[in-house]
């Protein structure tokens, strides 16, 4: 009976394990942030954990005196709880190889820890047991940060492994190396240089997000071939000196800084460390550094202690200027002048802010020699990359799909974009998050603006979009066409039943699943 017991605890530990394995993949493996984000999640749960353990402790007693056989049900009954909890969860867990040893080592820990409690138990009193899976799950989360631990030697050597081979890899076919980084657009404006330069070149790129260490040393390995002229290799950060172990390694030919903004302050702290930080890669740039001047924060770059420097704008004191913007349903129309060449072109880029990763990969492209005609041709089929700014349709929907990573000015950006419609208009979004201690003033902000760019508006979550809220309705916007909802599939089934041709932005990381 006690193995059983200790078997079915272990099987739903697992369901919370799959939980805790989701976040920390978000958070990156780091336990520092780990802890700080259930901090920030747990507040809300104090009073159902109490009533729970109270319940459960009762419960206990009245088994242990009457009806020994009935501890079975206890690990049941402790995972409640997390049963609550996965309603709630959103984040899709990746099981990549560092995630099945994490489950492999968790095993091993329990089964090392659990087996000498059975014994006791055995011997002496089913409370052991009882208590044994009672810490197990109340301090769950120290559980997993051990396991972590445990893991990390063997994820360090295999990190060095794969960090030599991608370094051996680099010197055998020696390609031209462009390193794309900045707080928003970085995957946009890789993926519009990887088309525009392959009209000329053979070119390899890291695929979807990947701007990590891991990532950056699985795609060099994996993605390089030894046909590979150019490599275009995006780099991510989120906190100081984040950007330090892949740049120990990797010098880059060319690089692009696409923007400086208010991502990340919650380990940033301050725009000036995003800015030092995302600014070290021009250290490591050898020949020439491409600067988004439509960013305040880059036109403040002392650029005299570095390589030759190009800057792009929509402004006439740049290298390449972007002007005559003209925003259609479901195109943009613009004109290109550089150096002595001018350029009218189309596109079917949506958006100010996707225009910049635009025009930054056509002066890289026209850098680099790819003839215009062809820059010219190719732009003209060009579309926005997967949640930014992707036309999609479902059913009586068009749905403007902007929402990966959403910041104050892509934002503002998307709802021009919605506001040139000629369906009826809809916006679903919990604001923007990440901005410090400019959040409640900012989303405020961004509710003013969107006033005048919507008819209806769909607000996910009651607490967080309250500044948003706040911004709509002193804009004189109408309350009865704004609906506040606790989950996205909420807010969709609502919109899914208007009963008229809608025209729907969806604006910041919300999940995908109920689009597909």
């Amino acid at each position: 009976m006690l193995i059983l017991s200790f078997l079915i605890f272990t099987i739903f530990s697992f369901v919370l394990l799959h939980e805790e394995l989701s976040i920390l993949q978000t958070q990156f493996y780091e336990l520092k942030r780990y802890f700080l984000y259930k901090k920030e999640r747990d507040k809300k749960k104090i009073k159902s954990f109490v009533l729970i353990s109270l319940i459960l402790i009762n419960l206990f007693l009245f088994i242990y005196l009457r009806y020994k056989f009935l501890i079975i049900i206890i690990p049941f009954l402790l995972f409640i709880l997390c049963f609550q909890k996965r309603k709630e969860r959103i984040i899709k867990l990746s099981i990549t190889s560092r995630i099945k040893r994490l489950i492999i080592i968790y095993f091993l820990v329990l089964l090392i820890s659990g087996f000498p409690f059975i014994y006791i138990a055995k011997s002496y009193s089913y409370i052991y047991l009882f208590c044994y899976e009672t810490i197990v799950y109340l301090l769950f989360k120290l559980v997993v940060s051990f396991v972590v631990i445990l893991d990390y030697p063997l994820e360090k050597q295999i990190i060095n492994k794969y960090k030599n081979l991608a370094i051996k890899k680099l010197k055998k076919i020696n390609p031209i190396l462009i390193g794309v980084t900045g707080s928003y657009g970085k995957t946009s404006t890789k993926n519009f240089l990887y088309e525009l330069l392959s009209l000329k070149y053979r070119v390899c790129k890291t695929p979807k997000s990947y701007n990590t260490l891991v990532g950056i040393l699985k795609s060099i390995n994996e993605e390089m071939n030894e046909n590979c002229e150019i490599m275009i290799i995006e780099l991510g950060v989120d906190k100081v000196n984040g950007l330090n172990k892949v740049l120990s390694f990797l010098e880059f030919d060319y690089s692009i800084i696409t923007s400086i903004g208010p991502q990340h302050l919650k380990t940033f702290i301050t725009i000036d460390n995003i800015l030092k930080e995302k600014s070290k890669i021009l250290n490591k740039t050898k020949k020439c550094i491409f600067l988004n001047y439509n960013n305040e924060h880059l036109r403040t770059l002392d650029l005299s202690k570095y390589c030759k420097t190009l800057t792009y704008s929509f402004y006439n004191d740049t290298n390449l200027i972007a002007s005559n913007i003209k925003l259609q349903e479901d195109q943009m129309t613009f004109k290109l002048k550089y150096d002595r060449e001018e350029l009218e072109l189309n596109t079917n880029v949506l958006g100010r802010h996707q225009l910049e990763n635009l025009i930054g990969s056509i002066l890289i492209a026209f850098y680099l020699c790819v003839d215009l005609k062809k820059i010219k041709r190719k732009v003209r089929y060009l579309n926005n990359e997967r949640h930014r700014m992707e036309i999609k349709y479902l059913d009586n929907l068009k749905i403007i799909d902007d929402s990966y990573n959403s910041n104050v000015n892509g934002f503002k950006n998307a709802l021009d974009v919605l506001e040139v419609q000629s369906r009826y208009k809809v916006l679903i979004t919990p604001g923007v998050i990440e901005l410090g201690q400019d959040w409640e003033k900012k989303n405020r902000e961004l509710g003013s603006y969107a006033s005048s760019k919507t008819d209806f508006v769909v607000l996910v979550g009651k607490s967080v979009t309250r500044p948003f809220y706040l911004g709509l309705v002193n804009k004189g916007f109408n309350e009865s066409n704004i609906l506040v909802v606790d989950t996205f599939q909420e807010g969709m089934e609502y919109i899914r039943g208007l009963d008229q041709e809608v025209v729907l932005l969806i604006e910041n990381d919300l999940p995908d699943f109920y689009l597909k």
